[in-house]
């Protein structure tokens, strides 16, 4: 994994949505992070959506089932799921070894 030697000021600044979301997701398995996608790569995400939507690979494929070809066949899902700011609040999560 990646060594995340601290928690950065973007998770720090949700303080004390910081911890909450961590006792939320320790009591419930699962937080809401209000915010945590800023507008660019939530506008990202649409696109590539409405991108994907077009693609042959996909057709017939209910969206809910996207996760296996996305995850075999799409780049876009490996820079979604490693930006820094979502790593922030896994690191939060689950420590600086992600």
């Amino acid at each position: 994994g990646i060594a995340r030697t601290r928690l950065p000021r973007s998770v720090a600044s949700h303080a004390p949505g910081a911890s909450s979301f961590k006792e939320a997701y320790k009591r419930d398995g699962y937080a809401i992070i209000r915010n945590a996608v800023d507008a660019e790569l939530l506008g990202e995400m649409r696109d590539h959506v409405a991108w994907l939507s077009s693609r042959s690979f996909l057709q017939g494929v209910p969206p809910d089932h996207w996760h296996h070809p996305i995850m075999r066949n799409d780049p876009f899902w490996v820079r979604l799921i490693s930006d820094d700011s979502l790593l922030d609040y896994v690191q939060e999560l689950i420590g600086p070894n992600i």
